[in-house]
């Protein structure tokens, strides 16, 4: 294979391999100075970082360590408010989101992943007998809401990150502009020699 090509292939495929892109919210004071603790969240609140909010109370517990910045400090997060499920509705579809559980103890929450026709693609269930649960799960596929359920006030989510990868139709495109590119370069190499 000519190196021209071999080049041509190799930036291709570091376009496709970096055009998944990776998104974080902590649901922290400083992302929406407008939330008070222990108040129902405004369902726009976080919508400048691409999620909606239903059902869901902003928190501040020293219980919650993932984003602690001192050991003085009090963790931040979402937590269910009224009997039912919370609702993160992503403004944009993902394919992998992470999130940041922190379940009280003697309680259990289910957090479900939901797709675009708000069909289940996979749900997670944590129990916390003895101590507080606090974990971080990832779920996979066409995502474009996370649910919480449990006893309001005892289920959170204490931060989420969201990555998304090209649709297949875009990574089919960079791939046909690659074997172009590659072509051209080809033909290039053999007029000079």
């Amino acid at each position: 294979m000519p190196s021209m090509l071999k080049t041509a292939l190799a930036v291709s495929l570091a376009c496709v391999a970096g055009s998944a892109s990776a998104a974080t919210i902590q649901f922290s004071a400083a992302e929406a100075p407008g939330v008070s603790c222990c108040g129902l969240v405004d369902p726009d609140a976080f919508a400048h970082l691409g999620v909606k909010v239903d059902n869901a109370y902003w928190y501040r517990d020293y219980r919650d360590t993932f984003d602690l910045p001192s050991p003085a400090a009090e963790g931040e997060g979402l937590a269910l408010f009224n009997a039912g499920k919370a609702t993160l509705t992503l403004l944009s579809a993902v394919s992998q989101i992470s999130f940041q559980y922190f379940v009280i103890t003697g309680h259990s929450g289910t957090y479900t992943a939901l797709g675009n026709a708000s069909q289940v693609v996979d749900s997670f269930t944590i129990g916390a007998p003895g101590a507080d649960a606090l974990g971080t799960h990832t779920f996979f596929g066409d995502i474009k809401y996370l649910t919480f359920a449990g006893d309001p006030g005892y289920v959170t989510v204490s931060g989420i990150t969201t990555t998304s990868v090209p649709e297949p139709e875009s990574l089919a495109l960079v791939l046909a502009g690659a074997g172009v590119v590659s072509a051209a370069l080809s033909r290039r190499a053999r007029r000079r020699a």
